[in-house]
């Protein structure tokens, strides 16, 4: 092995640990502001395996992997909602998963609807996304996208208090939102929901299209 080889080995050596410490010290920090608004509100800090988040999740989003990191009870009657931090990824790919933050508001009476995602719609990339849904008003669907195995969840899902909810949302909010509906309730997801403000949001939000589902 050359003296160049070397000295890029150990480069490259170095710049992992310095983000494996980095990573650690932001896990660190955002764990604290967690505990600290957990305390502020009233709410639990729980462990990141909740088996009733994890029961939750499988049935709302199975296209997905959610592996929570941190997980917040926010209200456990007479309906659960969780707030929590995960790592998404499609099933089966989690080495290219996305951190996000996520809240999931189970319903009070399981309904046979199959699970339907709406997420903002990207001009030019359609043809990339399967089952789609074309439901709701000329405004939301030139907002957003609605996918879905079945044709009937997705018309019943995007009722017009539904629609309303989520185009408030994106005339008052600049950050992406994907909002997963199936029988036990509504998770809505974001990365761009790092602060107290924007938890206390995303809570707010996801009781009111529950609410109305």
């Amino acid at each position: 092995m050359t003296t160049k080889e070397i000295i890029g080995i150990s480069i490259f050596g170095l710049l992992v640990l310095m983000a494996l410490a980095s990573a650690y010290r932001n896990s660190v920090r955002q764990r604290k502001q967690i505990a600290s608004y957990c305390f502020s509100r009233g709410y639990t800090l729980l462990e990141f395996d909740e088996p009733r988040l994890a029961k939750l999740t499988e049935v709302i989003s199975p296209d997905q992997a959610w592996t929570p990191l941190k997980v917040v009870l926010v209200e456990s009657h007479p309906r659960l909602i969780f707030l929590f931090t995960a790592n998404q990824s499609s099933q089966g790919r989690r080495a290219t998963s996305i951190r996000t933050f996520a809240c999931l508001a189970e319903r009070a009476v399981h309904r046979a609807v199959r699970p339907v995602v709406v997420s903002p719609r990207v001009p030019g990339l359609g043809f990339l996304v399967g089952k789609q849904v074309e439901t709701g008003t000329d405004e939301f669907r030139k907002e957003y996208r609605v996918t879905s195995d079945d044709t009937a969840s997705a018309l019943a899902t995007v009722a017009p208090a539904f629609e309303r909810i989520l185009l408030d949302h994106a005339g008052t909010h600049q950050w992406r939102l994907d909002t997963f509906v199936s029988s036990n309730g509504v998770m809505i997801a974001s990365t761009w929901a790092r602060r107290d403000d924007d938890w206390d949001y995303l809570i707010a939000l996801a009781r009111r299209l529950r609410d109305v589902l």
